[in-house]
């Protein structure tokens, strides 16, 4: 079971949605929100093994234990 999760402020990690490589409709709908997420360009995304293994990604992948999308910081 795979996660999609995104950092907010003053929250935390919130879970956005969760899906089963086998229920090809659960890898729909996670994909169309990470795709959202990620349109605007303000967002970065990681794959997370839950070991501390952390990869940058660019596109959803359905094999990820765990995707967090973190927004990108703006200095000032």
């Amino acid at each position: 079971m795979g996660k999609l999760r995104k950092m907010e402020p003053g929250k935390g990690d919130v879970t956005v949605a969760e899906w089963d490589v086998e229920d090809k409709e659960s890898v729909g709908i996670s994909k169309a929100e990470f795709d959202k997420m990620m349109e605007d360009k303000t967002h970065l995304a990681y794959s997370a093994d839950g070991k501390g293994n952390n990869t940058a990604i660019a596109e959803f992948d359905e094999g990820a234990d765990t995707i967090v999308v973190v927004p990108i910081g703006h200095g000032g």
